[in-house]
């Protein structure tokens, strides 16, 4: 989070803010925000027919393609992530292609915060979530 919120610094200067406008911004916005995200839990239940359903009341389909898990949302969106399976633990890996592409579908679909997201992001950038089995 430090390495995205220091990318974001970089932005917001890049955009016109002071150096101290930037960082003020930066550390009142992302107060928090790590905790936040490690703290999360979200339900998602594959099965085993292809279907998939979280705790949020989302659902949809579920498919493997190559090294990609494919989740199609009943809205039509279509999610692509790298997956890792390892006993109990799936991790879902979002390349910055893979993330920008969701982006593109999402039905708030706004072109500034996609060409900030296509600044900060690296080439080999990616983000990972993280998901236990539970009984």
């Amino acid at each position: 989070m430090t390495v995205f919120a220091n990318r974001f610094e970089e932005y917001l200067v890049s955009q016109g803010l002071s150096q101290t406008q930037a960082r003020a911004f930066v550390e009142t916005e992302f107060a928090g925000v790590e905790e936040d995200i490690r703290s999360t839990r979200l339900m998602v239940r594959f099965n085993a027919d292809n279907t998939w359903e979280d705790d949020t009341g989302d659902a949809g389909t579920w498919r493997i393609d190559g090294d990609e898990l494919v989740t199609t949302h009943a809205g039509g969106t279509v999610e692509r992530a790298e997956y890792f399976l390892d006993g109990d633990n799936l991790t879902l890996i979002y390349t910055k292609a893979l993330f920008l592409d969701l982006l593109r579908q999402n039905d708030d679909f706004d072109a500034e915060v996609y060409e900030m997201f296509n600044t900060i992001l690296n080439a080999g950038d990616v983000f990972r979530i993280f998901y236990n089995r539970s009984s």
